[in-house]
């Protein structure tokens, strides 16, 4: 079970050092009653590197002592996906409340058996879904829930750039799959979120490889077909040259939400000279720019660690849970089914 807590403060431990956990870190600055008391890495050097970048006071190579470690009340898991399954594990075992980032696995077989062993030990799980915590997508799911667009029957997401930056994730083994995967688990997440999370009954997808040379695809184009008929589309790709592009569509039978995340983002430069940081993932910072205020905030990074922290602070159910993704692969792994057979493939989840 759960171990108890003794404080209002909850005390967090990092699984990961890498780009994820930066904006963990960026993120959790803003969230109040909480204290990150230790970091995981793979190398003792790269740990401590992360720590010393974050003022974190513990710092470790070895996972299995940091999972017995006293007095830490929730694991926040951002390692690569071809670790999860075996982190996630281990932590239930030890009985440790824990959340995963996402895609929770590389399949739905993995995500299943975490999903599980968490619930076999009672732990509290976390599904690390950024997209449902968005600032304009938790507006937009207001103006749904207020009736302003009538009932929900088709939700249009897509999310694109030109590519990983982690060599792990060109590696079809170790990734599990390209943009499809990668990047669509949001995007089916967040239609699931629109919807009010219907059963999802049937997929019909298609994946190619465009541009670059890889056994992964680069860009997918995915349909799913809920309980009552609503619909889904899923349009991810990494061929996208000019940076992160999250936009999204919302229609109802009296109205339609759009949303442009990083299109729109209320700055627009021309630079002759280098800009710096402009957005995740973009390739030039000279020319026309448009940077991103606050990504933390803006990507769900800020409100997603907030909600878990006061959940766990006030006993509150998660919003997220590896319920979510679980289901989520699940989806995800009936459009590969899909996109090789061609035709339109079930959605195998119980």
């Amino acid at each position: 079970m759960t171990r108890s807590r003794t404080t209002d403060e909850v005390t967090l431990a990092l699984l990961g050092a890498g780009f994820v956990a930066d904006f963990y870190m960026q993120a959790l600055a803003y969230v109040p009653h909480q204290r990150v008391v230790a970091v995981y890495s793979r190398t003792e050097e790269r740990a401590q590197a992360f720590a010393k970048k974050w003022n974190i006071p513990r710092a470790t190579d070895r996972l299995d002592d940091l999972i017995q470690l006293d007095g830490v009340d929730l694991y926040v898991v951002g390692l690569p996906t071809f670790r999860h399954q075996d982190v996630c594990l281990r932590l239930a075992e030890a009985g440790r409340s824990l959340l995963c980032t996402k895609p929770l696995g590389r399949t739905a077989a993995e995500a299943r058996t975490m999903l599980e062993a968490v619930r076999a030990r009672g732990v509290r799980h976390g599904y690390l879904e950024t997209e449902v915590f968005t600032p304009a997508l938790v507006r937009a799911k207001e103006l749904v829930d207020r009736g302003a667009i009538g009932e929900v029957v088709m939700v249009k997401s897509r999310e694109a750039h030109f590519g990983s930056h982690s060599p792990y994730n060109w590696d079809p083994e170790l990734a599990g799959g390209g943009p499809l995967l990668l990047l669509g688990s949001h995007n089916v997440e967040f239609s699931r979120f629109m919807l009010d999370k219907p059963r999802a009954v049937e997929v019909f997808a298609w994946t190619g490889t465009l541009v670059h040379q890889t056994p992964l695809e680069d860009t997918a184009v995915m349909l799913i077909r809920f309980d009552g008929g609503k619909m889904a589309q899923v349009e991810v790709n990494w061929i996208t040259r000019h940076g992160l592009d999250l936009r999204n569509e919302i229609t109802g039978r009296e109205g339609t939400i759009y949303t442009d995340i990083t299109g729109a983002t209320g700055i627009r430069a021309f630079a002759l000279r280098d800009a710096g940081y402009v957005l995740e993932k973009a390739p030039a910072t000279t020319g026309w720019i448009q940077p991103v205020a606050e990504e933390p905030f803006t990507y769900g990074y800020v409100g997603h660690l907030k909600h878990f922290v006061d959940a766990l602070r006030t006993g509150a159910p998660f919003a997220e849970t590896f319920e979510d993704g679980y289901v989520v692969n699940a989806i995800i792994d009936a459009g590969y089914r899909s996109a090789r057979s061609g035709r339109w493939e079930p959605v195998e989840s119980s």
